[in-house]
């Protein structure tokens, strides 16, 4: 009897796109996926851009840019 091996797949770069409507804690998903307060959370409109973060496996910090 022999074991299917399974090819690892290595993605270096994926999207995640999250969309709602305002004031439904976006932000707040998103910062606890990430374990961190890194986007700003209100009950208010906060994140009224397209905001893309960057995390380097090489880096002890996450880069972003809106």
């Amino acid at each position: 009897m022999t074991k299917n091996k399974r090819s690892k797949s290595v993605v270096s770069f994926f999207k995640i796109i999250v969309v709602a409507t305002m004031s439904s804690g976006k932000s707040t998903l998103i910062n606890s996926m990430l374990g961190r307060e890194l986007l700003h959370c209100a009950n208010e409109a906060t994140t009224a851009t397209i905001t893309r973060i960057h995390n380097n496996d090489q880096q002890h910090h996450f880069n972003g840019s809106a």
